[in-house]
């Protein structure tokens, strides 16, 4: 019988501490607490509110989306200041926000149906992230 392992940055940087000092573990977790209560990168002009949501699932989509488009404004608005302390390579932030991306999707387990309503109102709000 086989097991099924959930393989995670964290989960490679406690094996490997080394890992930690790493731009893309650094950068990874910067966009991972973008609207996080309590966390010094959250500002006063994020959107980091969500709407009245229906379910658990929606809430965890509201939640994304709020963290994507906040995270694709910085990069557009290159916020140097949210990436102090790291290797900053524009190159690289948009890689490593691609991959953080479809990690999250993963991670979240989202639906095909979630999937399109996170495309359909990650387009609704382009208008503040057009930078990017």
């Amino acid at each position: 019988m086989s097991t099924t392992s959930t393989y995670t940055l964290d989960k490679f940087a406690q094996q490997e501490s080394s890992f930690k000092n790493a731009t893309l573990y650094k950068i990874y977790n910067k966009f991972l607490n973008t609207c996080k209560g309590g966390n010094d990168d959250v500002y006063e002009d994020d959107d980091c509110s969500v709407d009245e949501p229906q379910k658990t699932s929606e809430l965890l989509l509201n939640m994304y989306i709020s963290k994507v488009v906040n995270n694709l404004r910085r990069i557009g608005n290159n916020e140097r200041i949210f990436f102090l302390n790291i290797n900053y390579n524009e190159n690289e932030v948009y890689t490593y926000f691609k991959y953080w991306f479809l990690d999250q999707i993963l991670d979240k387990d989202f639906n095909d149906e979630e999937i399109t309503k996170l495309f359909r109102r990650l387009n609704q709000k382009k208008e503040k992230y057009l930078n990017a």
